[in-house]
């Protein structure tokens, strides 16, 4: 994680843009986190642009209790904190990583 040079990316089907987008993604999501486990991939952000590898991770929905503040009777609904989808991180290019070296007497307190 200390290696990533690059802003990772939240990937999420959009049926309107690409037909049958949501069924696929349902499908590898699902089975990603049932298997736990991370997909390696490919991926172009614009045609004249190179393409990059990335590493794919499959982000559970989490929700969280809050106080309906609509309703005068304070009910406890359930509130989206992060939704599903794909993580997909930008994986370095060789020459991108570099050895830090360390030593034994080397703290965060040194460092700054």
């Amino acid at each position: 994680v200390h290696e990533i040079l690059e802003r990772p990316f939240f990937a999420y089907p959009n049926d309107d843009l690409v037909k049958g987008s949501r069924a696929a993604f349902i499908a590898l999501y699902t089975s990603m986190l049932r298997k736990n486990v991370m997909a390696i991939g490919e991926l172009l952000t614009r045609v004249t642009s190179t393409s990059r590898m990335v590493a794919i991770l499959a982000q559970e929905e989490e929700e969280f209790q809050s106080l309906d503040n609509d309703n005068d009777d304070d009910t406890e609904v359930l509130e989206q904190s992060m939704p599903p989808g794909f993580l997909v991180v930008p994986l370095p290019y060789e020459e991108d990583k570099r050895a830090i070296p360390m030593t034994s007497e080397t703290t965060i307190a040194d460092e700054k």
